[in-house]
């Protein structure tokens, strides 16, 4: 598997991983702020992954990174579509 960014004349999605067929697996988005994350950035995601790849869209895992965490609403999301949520103390466990 390889991890990079995706970006095109249109948009840029943070995090991208494909696997050894070269086919999208994963779609992540990064944010260093103070404020958590909110239901935007996570639609924002979707919308990114739809457009960029519409074909593979619902079988692309989604990952947001936050040092500042998440808002209910976007724990909610995470929790019915199944995305994945890394916060700062997740990656610091990891060896971040």
């Amino acid at each position: 598997m390889k991890v990079g960014r995706y970006w095109d004349r249109t948009m840029e999605i943070d995090v991208a991983a494909v696997d050894e067929k070269g086919g999208v697996v994963l779609a992540g988005e990064c944010k260093w702020t103070i404020k958590p994350v909110n239901l935007e950035v996570a639609r924002e995601l979707e919308r990114k992954v739809a457009q960029a790849w519409p074909e593979k869209q619902r079988a692309i895992a989604l990952m947001l990174f936050s040092v500042a965490g998440f808002t209910a609403a976007v724990q909610r999301w995470a929790a019915q579509s199944g995305a994945t949520l890394v916060d700062a103390d997740a990656l610091c466990a990891h060896g971040g």
